[in-house]
């Protein structure tokens, strides 16, 4: 079965380089573009899909498919052990994604990684009962910057999640919402270049 090259590491640098017209660099960041494995996808009825993790269903009110979510923490926790190992201290990893991409960095960064220098999602949430949750009020997780930018239209999931992660208390949280299907790709090419790329550098510095 053919696989969207788009849902790949290389395919998401190949269709950023083409809406920008340039490589997404930075003079003094290192950026790396993961590929999430192959496995069967229940939502698309267990076709095989690059994804993450597996959800029972798109939607934040089901419990997370933690078995797998659990796995793909593991073997990104190696990604970054590596780049450890080549010098990078942890304060100075940003992690993030887009869609599921961002689920997984909240849960890499807020769950197992809590000294990261920051993390984002764009389009992404969290189920109601994530056990992203379940550290929330340590201190250390409100110590860690956290964007995000969405379309609450595109899925009602949004809509919750961001009442909740909002309300948390103490939290570094910056949102940026966009308010229709244009803005919202626009946003996404913005965002990448202007928005995340400027805490990226203000947070990591030279």
């Amino acid at each position: 079965q053919a696989l969207a090259p788009r849902d790949t590491g290389p395919g998401v640098r190949a269709w950023i380089k083409q809406v920008l017209n340039q490589d997404l660099v930075f003079q003094h960041i290192k950026v790396i573009y993961p590929t999430a494995p192959a496995r069967p996808y229940t939502p698309m009825r267990g076709a095989l899909s690059t994804v993450w993790f597996d959800r029972w269903k798109i939607s934040n009110e089901c419990p997370e498919h933690i078995e797998t979510i659990d796995s793909m923490c593991q073997v990104l926790t190696n990604v970054i052990d590596d780049e450890v190992k080549n010098g990078i201290s942890k304060n100075r990893i940003i992690l993030g994604g887009f869609s599921m991409g961002g689920g997984m960095a909240m849960h890499l960064a807020y769950r197992y990684h809590q000294d990261v220098a920051g993390v984002f999602a764009l389009s992404s949430f969290l189920n109601k009962t994530s056990a992203v949750y379940q550290v929330s009020k340590c201190q250390s997780f409100l110590q860690i910057p956290f964007g995000v930018v969405i379309n609450p239209r595109e899925c009602p999931a949004l809509r919750t999640w961001v009442s909740k992660i909002s309300g948390t208390k103490g939290l570094k949280t910056t949102f940026i919402f966009t308010h229709c299907l244009f803005a919202y790709f626009c946003s996404l090419t913005a965002i990448t270049l202007c928005k995340v790329c400027q805490v990226c550098n203000g947070t990591l510095g030279n």
